[in-house]
């Protein structure tokens, strides 16, 4: 996540001819979109986690 709070990151590509130096700047939507995703993952697993902890509560 520390790459986040980067205005630029530097990413290098290796190869047999010659290192390519990608350089990315920072970009608030796609920060936000990854965020929104993660959050909505997260939700997901949770809901499904307490889904079937709630059926072993009435099954037993």
């Amino acid at each position: 996540m520390f790459l986040l709070n980067l205005n630029l990151t530097h990413f290098v590509v290796y190869s047999k001819v010659e290192p390519l130096i990608l350089t990315i700047p920072r970009c608030d939507n796609h920060i936000d979109m990854l965020v929104r995703k993660l959050q909505g993952r997260l939700l997901q697993a949770l809901f499904a986690e307490t889904g079937s902890i709630s059926l072993r509560g009435l099954l037993n």
